[in-house]
């Protein structure tokens, strides 16, 4: 696919199991390295994609984020941390995943040594300008700084590698110092966090007029000395999950490819934890949001109108086609997951589907045993497939029992059934008879059963209503 074809804003969305977070790794490929997803597009060549992603991600390419009820607007654009240093309690504005990954496209580069000497090229352009407007009649002129204590100095150029720095009420040169370019680099290198160190108040005032004036970000010792970069992406798994409204912000509008950096319609916003000089906020255009969204946890109507707009929605149905032709004994594991999803689809929606990765640790081809394999197609049942069942229909127990066909078995292929008698001496005889609310019972010595498994798909024997498996 070619990149202008590629959505800058894009959901995948399906029901559990379905390969959303998986293909998710195959999407920013698809956009950061198609020549190299081509060439390892086989399932078993699967690892080298992952360490192609993983490789990217160091790279600082591509943020993976996961929203949740506790992820903020605060944690993903910009906020308000609080620190202590020296026993002293300071807050300081961090910015969030976002807005660090969108710094760095903006630059176009993740190569840390060119990213602080844009930073500076920038800065020292500033300084140019002030310098040659001289706008102050008292000849006290640069740029005003602050150290980590709120002391205010300023900056002046110099035509050597340095920066001239004094106090901000003062210009004499007794009070001068000089900056090196080289500490400069070390201090960011070294001091990642930005903790304040003695005698080191003016590097890192510099530091911090850089990160909020010139995009420069925090340094990630992770990253490589050098990598080229013309497109970002963020991954944001489970989308849905989180308070969008509240963690998008303003950036709800900004994300939209028209109100991009650069298009026509462009918008900017002012952040509200930014300093009054800091540049407005927009998102470039060379960053690309995928999500993925889970749409048994909510309904997507419910996310339509906040997101459709904005996002390319993708469908990831479960795929029965990976798993035909793969049995477990007689079992063809195709024929068993389409079987049920059918029955699903027509009792709750095809929102509310099996996936098909539930199944696939059954073709490893590692699992040569069939018994082994069988050992394995139940603990899938019993620990996975049956627990969603009953979120699925809220412990409605006859339409799980229906899901499975288990009032077409007989009763000892039941994975589930109902206590047709309760212990009389519970309530006596009489009012035993007269409940209808019987409780329902799981029939663990069906799970060891093949006919059990077998009568998913085929009708065995119609047992009568209510039989207790023996």
């Amino acid at each position: 696919m070619q990149a202008s074809s590629i959505p800058l804003n894009q959901i995948l969305f399906g029901p559990p199991g379905t390969g959303k977070t998986y293909h998710s790794i195959n999407a920013a490929l698809e956009i950061l390295d198609p020549d190299f997803l081509r060439d390892h597009g086989e399932p078993e060549q699967r690892s080298a994609l992952k360490k192609r992603f993983e490789t990217l991600m160091k790279a600082g390419q591509i943020v993976f984020c996961t929203f949740h009820q506790s992820f903020s607007y605060e944690d993903f654009i910009q906020g308000i941390r609080a620190e202590t240093q020296d026993g002293q309690l300071t807050y300081s504005v961090h910015n969030g995943v976002f807005k660090q990954l969108c710094d760095r496209a903006r630059i176009g580069v993740i190569a840390q040594n060119d990213v602080l000497d844009k930073a500076i090229h920038q800065l020292k352009k500033t300084l140019a300008e002030l310098e040659l407007a001289d706008a102050d009649t008292d000849g006290v002129y640069g740029l005003e700084m602050r150290t980590r204590t709120g002391k205010a100095f300023r900056v002046r150029p110099s035509r050597d590698h340095t920066l001239l720095v004094f106090p901000s009420n003062s210009t004499s040169p007794k009070t001068q110092a000089r900056i090196m370019l080289k500490d400069l680099r070390d201090f960011y290198a070294q001091n990642p966090t930005g903790r304040l160190i003695a005698g080191e108040t003016y590097l890192w005032g510099v530091l911090d007029y850089l990160k909020r004036h010139c995009h420069l970000p925090v340094y990630d010792p992770k990253l490589p000395a050098q990598k080229a970069a013309d497109k970002f992406v963020m991954i944001i798994d489970e989308i849905n999950r989180g308070n969008v409204s509240r963690i998008f912000g303003e950036l709800i509008t900004l994300i939209e490819p028209s109100k991009r950096e650069g298009a026509d319609e462009a918008l900017s916003a002012e952040l509200p934890y930014a300093d009054e000089d800091e540049p407005r906020f927009s998102v470039p255009s060379n960053v690309y949001l995928i999500g993925t969204m889970n749409t048994a946890d909510r309904s997507l109507a419910g996310m339509d109108i906040a997101l459709r707009r904005r996002f390319v929605f993708k469908e990831m149905p479960p795929n029965t086609a990976l798993l035909s032709g793969h049995r477990v004994g007689d079992i063809d594991l195709g024929d068993l997951l389409s079987i049920m999803n059918q029955r699903i689809e027509a009792l709750l929606g095809r929102e509310h589907c099996l996936g098909h990765a539930y199944f696939m640790p059954l073709l490893d081809p590692d699992l040569s045993d069939s018994e082994a394999r069988f050992k394995l197609l139940s603990i899938v049942f019993q620990n996975q497939i049956l627990p969603l069942l009953q979120e699925y229909f809220f412990e409605d127990w006859q339409r799980i029992q229906w899901v499975l066909n288990d009032h077409r078995k007989p009763n000892a292929d039941r994975f589930v059934y109902q206590v047709t008698r309760l212990n009389t001496d519970l309530f006596g005889a009489q009012i035993d008879q007269a409940l209808d609310n019987r409780p329902w019972r799981i029939n663990e010595d069906a799970f060891t059963r093949h006919s059990a498994f077998a009568g998913i798909i085929e009708v065995r024997q119609v047992a009568p209503e209510g039989a207790t498996p023996s």
